[in-house]
């Protein structure tokens, strides 16, 4: 979870600065099968997808057994 909040946020400052020193972000990985993307919009993808598959795992708490009044 913490990855992925870390990771979403640095690819968007990182396209932002690139955006403001060249006045556009530069889509250097060229595949030629998929669309040309850079390493920020790696990071915001993998983080947005490492939150999801977090929130997937999230396991709601299991009452205690204590409490039931079982002895």
């Amino acid at each position: 979870m913490r990855l992925g909040l870390a990771a979403v946020p640095a690819g968007a400052v990182a396209n932002l600065i690139d955006r403001g020193v060249d006045g556009a972000v530069t889509d250097y990985l060229h595949t030629g099968w998929f669309p040309t993307f850079n390493l920020a919009d790696v990071f915001i993808t993998g983080g947005g997808a490492l939150l999801v598959l977090a929130s997937l795992r999230t396991t709601s708490p299991s009452p205690d057994r204590s409490e039931s009044g079982a002895s």
